[in-house]
């Protein structure tokens, strides 16, 4: 990377996450939403039998969707 586009503060900041991660308690869960459950319900969509193929087609990519926001 050319010398006038480097971040001076990059590496400080990059330390400091570093240190924060490996020294603090466990991480806060993450709120379940709208994109996790998308998520695992498309993980388990192909093992669905009491959808038709059009329509398991058709809620995977509403599922991508939601999980793409």
């Amino acid at each position: 990377m050319p010398e006038d586009r480097r971040d001076p503060a990059l590496s400080g900041m990059a330390r400091e996450a570093v240190i924060a991660a490996i020294t603090a308690d466990a991480p806060a869960p993450a709120a379940p939403g709208p994109v996790a459950a998308a998520v695992a319900l498309g993980a388990v969509l192909p093992q669905t039998v009491a959808l038709t193929t059009h329509e398991m087609g058709l809620l995977q990519e509403w599922l991508d969707r939601i999980a793409s926001s």
